[in-house]
């Protein structure tokens, strides 16, 4: 099993400064509750940081543009996803993302699913 997280912004430098900036002036308004769950403006939370690296779920991090061009798939960002040998679903939706508050919070489900 893999989880695929796909963030809700495609890659480039030109957008990495826009949500930079956005999440500094409009931080209630910025379109991805799992960049800002997982990352500050500073880069990768460390506690998430650790985690990825402890956990044995196998997790990959994608823009839309990198995950769409790659697996020809569209969904409403972010999401993420649970590959298994059954094929891609989504494993928490972009409404579900929305309500988690912390990146504990985030941890706490992604632990739930390896048990």
């Amino acid at each position: 099993m893999e989880l695929f997280f796909v963030y809700n912004a495609n890659s480039g430098i030109k957008v990495a400064v826009i949500d930079y900036f956005h999440k500094i002036v409009h931080p209630s308004t910025y379109p991805c509750n799992l960049c800002a769950l997982t990352h500050s403006n500073l880069g990768q939370r460390k506690v998430w940081k650790d985690f990825v690296k402890k956990s044995e779920i196998n997790m990959r991090f994608y823009h839309i543009d990198d995950f769409e061009e790659k697996y020809n798939l569209k969904k409403e960002y972010p999401v993420i996803l649970k590959k298994e040998e059954r094929g891609i679903s989504t494993f928490l939706n972009k409404t579900q993302l929305n309500k988690l508050k912390t990146i504990e919070d985030l941890i706490d489900k992604v632990e739930k699913l390896s048990l």
